[in-house]
């Protein structure tokens, strides 16, 4: 009986092992790329939500204010500071909506179009770096596994699954 017990325990250690492996993989992530690209664009004096927005419209123009803040997932307090240093550093410029005064759509300047090519090239370095020695069908494997993995923890309800769990055991009682 001990045995088993002590089996049972065994892979409760080793799947908290596992998943505290996985989330530290994921900060070490974010926290390393994050460093590499603000280090990237100290010759800008880019932050690392200056250049991400940045990224974003290079790839399409003309989106407004909330629907970055929607994409980015950032509050519109943090994408206006964003937006307003991009100014003063003459990386993008707000016009106007024709038909609501209210909303702002942004467009990359001149200078910022010069600098596209060498700004885009920090990620891609980062990537290449990165995918280093992993075979192209395991690359797209794992682009494809985080893909799905940022959509569903976008899509997580914990305070419904709380809730949801809360009920079941009531019904139990």
């Amino acid at each position: 009986m001990t045995s088993i017990i002590d089996f049972i325990n065994y892979i409760g250690v080793k799947i908290m092992q596992d998943n505290l492996a996985i989330a530290h993989s994921f900060g070490c992530l974010h926290r390393n790329a994050k460093a590499y690209i603000v280090d990237a664009c100290r010759a800008w004096n880019l932050t690392y939500s200056e250049y991400v927005l940045l990224l974003r419209l290079y790839e399409e123009e003309g989106r407004s204010q909330e629907e970055l803040a929607a994409e980015l997932d950032l509050d519109k307090a943090a994408i206006t500071r964003s937006i307003q240093l991009l100014e003063q550093k003459n990386f993008l410029r707000r016009e106007t909506d024709a038909k609501d005064k209210r909303r702002k759509h942004l467009f990359v300047t001149e200078y910022a179009r010069t600098q596209q090519n060498e700004l885009q090239d920090i990620l891609g370095t980062w990537v290449e770096y990165l995918s280093e020695g992993i075979s192209k069908s395991e690359q797209d494997i794992v682009v494809q596994a985080l893909t799905k993995l940022a959509v569903r923890s976008g899509e997580a309800d914990f305070i419904g699954n709380v809730r949801k769990r809360i009920r079941k055991e009531v019904k139990r009682s």
